[in-house]
C-alpha cells in the first residue's frame, strides 16, 4: 500500500457532510473480492504487547492496484497511523441466531486470515479527510479495549438502548497460536434490530448484551465453518460498576485449549435508538386530480428524517403490485415523493414509508472511461424494523385522483430496460441493443427480499436502489460505438463498485442472446420489485450559423432572435441550452424552416451581450412543490440540463447596449466564477411586500472527461409573500424563497439530481450588528481543485430581477353617467369616461372589463385615452371603449387593473398570414390588485346585433374538463383573404383560487394567404397567439394547441388556451372571421349607359350583392376607363335593400 488519498463527500445545504469518510488506497496485489481482505488502522506507539486496531470497511476493489475504504467513526484524537492489510477468505450470507426476535436486515460477512499483516508505507491522517457526518443524538458508539492479562478484547456497554434499537457490530482479532501461526478473524454486520422480547426482561441491558454475544458467535461459527469448534469465545460479564456489562472476545488455541496470545485487534458497536414514526398533517399532489409516472406528492407533518433522500423507502400499496415512490427530498416537516412506473388497472391506495440506511458517498470504477456526473450513489438498504412503517392514505374519501398507467417514453433518445425476477430470486436485466457513443445511464427501482426457504407469511424486507447519471465515454472494439456487451461490463462494475457491497453482481453473455446483468443478495431471494435501467443516447450536435434580429430596434432584453444552423436542431425547441454572452437566451419556438426562435433573457444595466452559443439538452417545464412556503409562481419554472457536448458559438458578437433604469426594478448579477469554481451573488436592500422576482441563469460544469455540461434555469415571476398573510418576509427569508425555486425544480423535475447545490450565507459587512446582505451560492458537489472537475467555466452567470409594486394604490373616483343614473346601458363600441387616481399615464398599461359575469367570463374593454388631472389635481380621466358584448351578458361593476401593456405590429412566423397594418395590444398583470367600482355604479351591457353575412364570430369559454378555454372552429376549409380578428381575456388561478396570472390580447385584422384546411388555419391561429405574445410582450408561458376533435363533434377543430399544470383558467376569447365579400355588380343603369351629371345632382344606382348597412359605410367613385384615375366621388345619401 503505497498511497492513501481522501475522496470528497457530498454536503447538504448547510455544509454538513452527508456521506461517510472514504479513502482510495493504491498499491498492488489487492484481492478483487472485498470480502477476502481485512484492513485496520493500527494505533501508534508501543513496541511490545498487543496493538489496538480499528477495523475499516473494504467497499470495492476497482482494480488489483486500487481499493476504496470506508472510515467509520474512530476515537477522537487518533494521530496519523499506518494501515494493516491481511489477505484471507471471506464469506457473506445470512445466519440463524439463537434469539429469533433479532432481525438481520443485511447478510453479515466473516473473514478468516492466515497471512502476516502488511503495513502501508504512508499513514492514514484523519486530519486530511473531509469532515465526518455529525452523528444523530440517538446514535452511540462503544469501542473495545485490550485486556492483555486475559488475552481478550473487551467491550464495555452501558445505558438504556431504547425500545427497539438497531445494532451494528464490526471487529477483528489477531492472535499467535502455539504452532506459531498468526490468525486473524474479522466480522462485519449492520442493521440488526433488537425488538423487546416478550415478556420484558428484568435487565434490558443484559438482554441486549446476550444478543450481541450471540450475534458475534453465530456469524463466526456459521460463516466460517472451517474454524475448529469453540475457536472464538464470547462471554458476557458483569462490569466493574453497576449498570455496566463487559462483552469479552478471545480466541481459544485448539492445541492448548487456552486463550491464544493476543497480538492486536479491536471491536466497535454502534447502537441507534428507535425513532418514533412521524406524524402527518396533510398532502399536496401535483398535478391535481391525477397520479401518473412523474407526479409529485408532498406529505407534510413532523418528525421525518433529515436524510430521508437516502434513508427512506416509499411505495403506494396498490394491488396486485405496488407503485414505487422515489424520495427526492426530506426534512423534519415534509417529504416529497416522485411517482415511479404505474402498471395498468391500479387504483389509488395508501402510501407506506419505511426507514432504512443509505449512502451518498463517492465510488471508483475499474474502467477509466466511466464518469458519474454526480459521484454520490443514492442507495437504500433494506429497511430496519425498529422504525415502524408509516401508513397514510391521502386519497381516501370521495373523488380520489385517477391513477394513469405509464406509457412508452416519447422523449427522444431515451430507452428503458426493465428488470425481471428469474427463478433463482435474482433481478435480471437483458441489454437488447447497442448503445452508440457516449451514452448516459441511470438506474432506479425498489425491491423486497426474503430469506431462502422463508415461510409464506414472512413479510420480508423492502428497500430501494437509485444511481446517479453516469456517462460511458469509452469506444467499442475497433474505435466504434460501444456494444451492448461492453456497456454491460461497465454497468456491472458500476453496481459492483457503487452499491456498498450489499448486492452481488454478475454479467453473462449467452450464445445467441443479449448480455444480461444479474443482481442478487447472498442467502436471500428477490420476491418482488420493479427496476429499470434508463439509457440516454446523446443528442445530435448542432452548429448554429447565423442570427437575425426579429424585433424592431437594437437587440436587448426581450428581443427575439432567429438562429439558423446545420446538424438539425432538436424537434422540441425547448431542448436547447443557449446564452448570448453572459445573458440567458430562452429558445421559445421553431420556425418551419428549422430555425430556432430565442428570447433574450434578463439583462442588467452594464452587462454586455456577446456570442450566441447553443448546446442540445433535455428541458423540464413544470410546477415543483415548494419546500419553503411563501413564493407563488405565475408560470412553471423551466430547467434544462445540457447533454455534455458543450456550447457551440455563432460567429460574430452582438452589440453592447446601455441598460434602462427603472426605479421599481432592481437587478442583481452574479460575480465572475471564483477560484473555487462556484458562482455567487450578493443580495441586499429592502424589498417591498408583494415584490415579484425573476431568476435566470446558465452555468457550464467541467466534467472529468474534458467536456462541459450546461445547466439553465428560468424562474419567472415569483411573488414573495408569507403564506399565512403575516408580515412581509425579511431579506434572508426572501433569498431562501428564491433559492428554493431552482433547487426544487432541478431536484423534482430534471434527470440530474445532486448536480447543483444552493446555499445562502447572511453577512454583516459594516461591523454594526445586523444582516447587511445575503450571499447566494450555487456550486457543484465533489468539485476537485486539483483538476477543475466540477468547477463552473468562465462565462457562467445568473441574474435576479426584483420588481417592487407601486407605492400609491389605484382607485376609481367616479364614473360619468350621461343621465346621472345607474345602471348605464352600454352597446358594442360605446364610450364611457371614468375618473381615477394613480393609474399612470399610458392607456395601454390599463386593463378594463365589466366584472360579475356568469362563470367568471368578464367582458373586456379597452382604455383608449388618459386625460391627466381632468378631474382636479391627481384625478385623471380614462376614456374607455366597450368591446363586443356576448349574448347572456349581465350587469356588473367596472374593474380596472394597472399592469404592463405593449402595442405594436408583429411579424407572423408562418407563410399563411399577412403582417397586420395596425397595432395590436397585449397586456399582462404585474401583481397589482384589481380595483372595482362601487356596487351602486353598475354597468349594463346590451348584447349587440347579429354579425354581417360574411362575418362569423365565435366565443371561446372555459372548459373545466379540459382545463382550457376552448374555441370550436367549423370543420370547413377557409378561403383565401379571410380576415382574422382576436380579442382575449385570460385569468389563471392556483389551487387556493387566487389569480396568479392575467393576460389580455387584442389582435388587429390579419389576413390569411391562400385557402387552408381547418387544421392549417388552426395552426395559423396558434401562430397569431405565439408571435403576438412573444414579440410584443415576451410572453412564452401561454400554452396554445389545436385538437382535431373526435370526442364531442367530429366536424369541428378546437383551439385551446390551456392552464399551466396544477392550475385552472378562466376568461373569454372572441374570434371574428370575415370572408371576402362577393363583387358588387351594377344593374341599373345597365353597363355602357352614359349619364350626364352636374354638381349637386342626385343619382339612383342599383347593385347586386351590395350588403345592407349605413350609407356612410359606402363609397362610390367615378374612374377613367382607360387610366383608372379617379375623376370624382359620389356621396351616398341613402342605402336601401
Amino acid at each position: 500500500m503505497t498511497d492513501i488519498q481522501p475522496l470528497p463527500t457530498l454536503p447538504d445545504a448547510d455544509g454538513n457532510s452527508l456521506g461517510t469518510q472514504r479513502v482510495l488506497v493504491t498499491g498492488s496485489g489487492f484481492d478483487p473480492d472485498p470480502d477476502n481482505m481485512c484492513v485496520v488502522v493500527r494505533a501508534p506507539g508501543g513496541t511490545g504487547g498487543p496493538v489496538p486496531t480499528f477495523p475499516l470497511t473494504v467497499l470495492n476493489v476497482p482494480s488489483p492496484d486500487r481499493m476504496v475504504l470506508e472510515i467509520p467513526p474512530l476515537p477522537g484524537g487518533l494521530p496519523p497511523a499506518p494501515l494493516s492489510l491481511v489477505l484471507g477468505q471471506g464469506n457473506r450470507g445470512p445466519v440463524d441466531l439463537a434469539f429469533p426476535d433479532v432481525i438481520m436486515t443485511e447478510p453479515p460477512n466473516a473473514f478468516d486470515g492466515r497471512s502476516e499483516p502488511v503495513q502501508s508505507q504512508v499513514p492514514l491522517d484523519l486530519r486530511t479527510l473531509p469532515p465526518a457526518p455529525t452523528p444523530p443524538p440517538s446514535t452511540r458508539w462503544f469501542f473495545s479495549s485490550i485486556d492483555q492479562g486475559a488475552n481478550a478484547l473487551c467491550l464495555f456497554i452501558d445505558g438504556s438502548w431504547g425500545n427497539c434499537p438497531t445494532v451494528d457490530v464490526a471487529g477483528d482479532i489477531t492472535v499467535k497460536l502455539a504452532s506459531g501461526e498468526v490468525r486473524t478473524v474479522e466480522l462485519r454486520s449492520r442493521g440488526n434490530a433488537f425488538p423487546p422480547p416478550p415478556p420484558p426482561p428484568a435487565d434490558p441491558l443484559a438482554a441486549c448484551a446476550e444478543r450481541v454475544k450471540d450475534l458475534i458467535r453465530c456469524i463466526i461459527t456459521q460463516r466460517l465453518p472451517q474454524l475448529p469448534p469453540g475457536f472464538v469465545q464470547v462471554d458476557c460479564i458483569q462490569g466493574p460498576v453497576a449498570g455496566v456489562i463487559k462483552i469479552q472476545i478471545r480466541i481459544i488455541d485448539p492445541q492448548t485449549q487456552q486463550p491464544a496470545l493476543l497480538c492486536g485487534g479491536g471491536f466497535r458497536l454502534c447502537v441507534t435508538d428507535a425513532k418514533p414514526p412521524p406524524t402527518v398533517t396533510g398532502c399536496i399532489l401535483r398535478p391535481r386530480g391525477v397520479i401518473r409516472e412523474g407526479s409529485l406528492i408532498k406529505i407534510t407533518g413532523n418528525g421525518f428524517p433529515e436524510d430521508g433522500e437516502t434513508s427512506l423507502v416509499a411505495q403506494m400499496c396498490t394491488q396486485p403490485c405496488p407503485v414505487p415512490l422515489e424520495v427526492i427530498f426530506s426534512n423534519r416537516s415534509c417529504v416529497v415523493l416522485k411517482v415511479g412506473p404505474v402498471a395498468p388497472g391500479l387504483a389509488p391506495a395508501p402510501i407506506k414509508i419505511f426507514c432504512g440506511r443509505g449512502s451518498t458517498s463517492p465510488w471508483i470504477s475499474m474502467f477509466q472511461d466511466v464518469f458519474p456526473q454526480s459521484p454520490g450513489q443514492l442507495t437504500v438498504s433494506p429497511c430496519v424494523p425498529s422504525w415502524p412503517p408509516l401508513v397514510y392514505d391521502p386519497f381516501a374519501g370521495p373523488n380520489p385522483p385517477q391513477l394513469i398507467p405509464s406509457g412508452p417514453s416519447n422523449e427522444p433518445g431515451v430507452e428503458y430496460f426493465g428488470a425481471t425476477i428469474d427463478g433463482q430470486g435474482r433481478f435480471c436485466i437483458p441489454l437488447t441493443s447497442d448503445w452508440g457513443p457516449r451514452p448516459l445511464i441511470a438506474f432506479n427501482g425498489f425491491f423486497k427480499i426474503k430469506r431462502e426457504g422463508a415461510a409464506a407469511g414472512d413479510p420480508g424486507l423492502v428497500g430501494s436502489l437509485r444511481t446517479a447519471r453516469t456517462r460511458l465515454e469509452g469506444q467499442g472494439i475497433g474505435g466504434g460505438p460501444a456494444s451492448a456487451q461492453e456497456c454491460a461490463e461497465r454497468i456491472a462494475d458500476i453496481f459492483r463498485c457503487g452499491l456498498d457491497g450489499f448486492w452481488e453482481v454478475t454479467v453473462e453473455f449467452p450464445v445467441g442472446g443479449p448480455p444480461t446483468i444479474y443482481l442478487s443478495v447472498p442467502g436471500y431471494d428477490v420476491c418482488e420489485g420493479k427496476m429499470q435501467l434508463c439509457l440516454y443516447r446523446p443528442l445530435p450536435p448542432v452548429v448554429p450559423t447565423v442570427v437575425t434580429n426579429l424585433t424592431p430596434g437594437p437587440i436587448d432584453q426581450g428581443s427575439l432572435l432567429r438562429i439558423g444552423g446545420t446538424g438539425g436542431f432538436d424537434p422540441d425547441p425547448d431542448n436547447n441550452c443557449a446564452v448570448v454572452g453572459r445573458v440567458a437566451l430562452h429558445i421559445v419556438g421553431k420556425d418551419p424552416d428549422g430555425s430556432l426562435i430565442g428570447l433574450v433573457g434578463l439583462r442588467a444595466p452594464g452587462v454586455p451581450l456577446g456570442l450566441v452559443q447553443i448546446e442540445p439538452g433535455r428541458e423540464v417545464r413544470r410546477f415543483p412543490i415548494p419546500i419553503v412556503e411563501g413564493g407563488a409562481s405565475i408560470e412553471p419554472p423551466e430547467v434544462l440540463v445540457g447533454d455534455g457536448v458543450g456550447l457551440t458559438p455563432v460567429p460574430g458578437a452582438l452589440p453592447e447596449l446601455p441598460g434602462f433604469p427603472d426605479e421599481n426594478v432592481i437587478y442583481y448579477v452574479s460575480e465572475p466564477v471564483g477560484p473555487n469554481g462556484e458562482l455567487c451573488m450578493y443580495i441586499d436592500g429592502e424589498w417591498c411586500p408583494g415584490a415579484k422576482v425573476q431568476f435566470e441563469g446558465h452555468v457550464a460544469k467541467q466534467e472529468a472527461d474534458g467536456t462541459c455540461t450546461g445547466f439553465d434555469w428560468n424562474i419567472p415571476d415569483v411573488r414573495l409573500d408569507r403564506p399565512d398573510g403575516g408580515p412581509a418576509p425579511d431579506l434572508v427569508e426572501c433569498v431562501h424563497l428564491i433559492k428554493d425555486q431552482p433547487a426544487c425544480a432541478f431536484e423534482q423535475g430534471s434527470n440530474a439530481r445532486q448536480a447543483l447545490i444552493w446555499e445562502c450565507f447572511p453577512e454583516d459587512i459594516d461591523g454594526i450588528p445586523g444582516i447587511d446582505r445575503v450571499k447566494l451560492v450555487v456550486r457543484c458537489p465533489f468539485a476537485d481543485p486539483a483538476t477543475g472537475v466540477g468547477f463552473f467555466k468562465p462565462g457562467s452567470s445568473m441574474t435576479l430581477c426584483v420588481r417592487n409594486p407601486e407605492k400609491d394604490p389605484q382607485k376609481i373616483v367616479r364614473i360619468d353617467s350621461p343621465t346621472g343614473v345607474f345602471p348605464i346601458c352600454l352597446n358594442d363600441c360605446d364610450i364611457i369616461c371614468v375618473e381615477v387616481c394613480n393609474f399612470g399615464c399610458d392607456p395601454k398599461d390599463i386593463c378594463a372589463m365589466i366584472s360579475d359575469q356568469p362563470a367568471g367570463v368578464n367582458i373586456p374593454m379597452r382604455v383608449v385615452e388618459i386625460i391627466k388631472d381632468a378631474g382636479g389635481p391627481g384625478v385623471d380621466k380614462l376614456v374607455i371603449q366597450v368591446g363586443r358584448i356576448p349574448a347572456g351578458a349581465q350587469p356588473g361593476r367596472l374593474c380596472l387593473e394597472l399592469g404592463e401593456g405593449n402595442c405594436g405590429i408583429w411579424q407572423p412566423g408562418v407563410g399563411g398570414l399577412t403582417t397586420p397594418t395596425r397595432d395590436g395590444w397585449v397586456w399582462q398583470s404585474v401583481g397589482n390588485e384589481p380595483v372595482y367600482s362601487s356596487p351602486n355604479t353598475v354597468l349594463k351591457p346590451v348584447p349587440g346585433d347579429a354579425p354581417k353575412p360574411n362575418e362569423t364570430c365565435i366565443t371561446g369559454l372555459p372548459n373545466a374538463a379540459a382545463d382550457a378555454i376552448c374555441v370550436d372552429l367549423a370543420g370547413t376549409n377557409w378561403v383565401d383573404c379571410t380576415e382574422v380578428k382576436i380579442t382575449g381575456h385570460i385569468r389563471v388561478f392556483n389551487d387556493a383560487g387566487e389569480v396568479v396570472d392575467a393576460i389580455d390580447i387584442k389582435n388587429p385584422i390579419t389576413t390569411t394567404v391562400g385557402a387552408g384546411t381547418p387544421e392549417e388555419c388552426c395552426d395559423n391561429l396558434i401562430d397569431i397567439w405565439r408571435c403576438e405574445l412573444q414579440q410584443m410582450a415576451q410572453i412564452t408561458r401561454v400554452i396554445v394547441k389545436c385538437d382535431n376533435l373526435g370526442d364531442t363533434d367530429p366536424n369541428t377543430t378546437q383551439l385551446k388556451i390551456c392552464a399551466p399544470p396544477g392550475h385552472t383558467v378562466q376568461g373569454v376569447i372572441d374570434l371574428c372571421l370575415c370572408t371576402p365579400e362577393p363583387p358588387y355588380v351594377l344593374k341599373d343603369p345597365p353597363a355602357g349607359t352614359k349619364i350626364q351629371v352636374c354638381t349637386g345632382d342626385i343619382v339612383c344606382l342599383s347593385f347586386a350583392n351590395l350588403p345592407p348597412g349605413h350609407p356612410e359605410d359606402k363609397c362610390i367613385v367615378v374612374l377613367d376607363r382607360t387610366t383608372g384615375e379617379t375623376y370624382f366621388r359620389l356621396d351616398v345619401l341613402e342605402s336601401v335593400p
